[in-house]
């Protein structure tokens, strides 16, 4: 019964985003389609930093990379909207197999790293641990100033 009672609430949550697309307004539709898009990519973040316990957005740069390929086959090429999230998101998984693979391919990694080891104060050293949270300091103080725009704040006319 239980299994029952969670494949009717899919199905009644899955009609109503279909019949959104009915009711709803047209200026509206940008705004919940984007919302949702957000709330897939920000579940991501959830996952990661709820379940795994780290910080990480590097999905959302590929999300971008994704998104940015679908929008300007659709935009510029004409090519069908499904057609382009498939092509972002090959796109965006031949990214992830550069970024992650080519590294570990290449003879010189280990004596780079190695080196940014030994050299590096912020890695290996007495002093590592505050090195980096005076970093984390820092980065917390600017995105505190951002975010009372205080820095980089858009500029306001005079009818603001």
């Amino acid at each position: 019964f239980k299994g029952a009672l969670r494949v009717a609430r899919w199905a009644v949550l899955f009609a109503f985003f279909v019949s959104c697309l009915t009711w709803v307004p047209g200026n509206w539709t940008f705004t919940l389609t984007q919302g949702l898009a957000f709330s897939i990519v920000f579940l991501s973040i959830v996952f990661l930093t709820g379940m795994s316990g780290q910080i990480s957005l590097c999905q959302a740069s590929f999300a971008g990379i994704g998104a940015f390929t679908c929008g300007q086959l659709a935009g510029h090429f004409g090519v069908s909207v499904l057609v382009g999230i498939l092509a972002g998101g090959a796109l965006a998984g031949i990214a992830i197999a550069l970024l992650a693979g080519v590294p570990q391919l290449s003879p010189m990694d280990n004596r780079l790293n190695d080196w940014a080891t030994a050299n590096n104060p912020v890695f290996n050293g007495p002093y590592a641990d505050a090195l980096s949270m005076i970093m984390f300091a820092v980065l917390v103080g600017f995105l505190y100033l951002v975010g009372r725009e205080k820095l980089l704040a858009p500029k306001r006319g005079p009818a603001d």
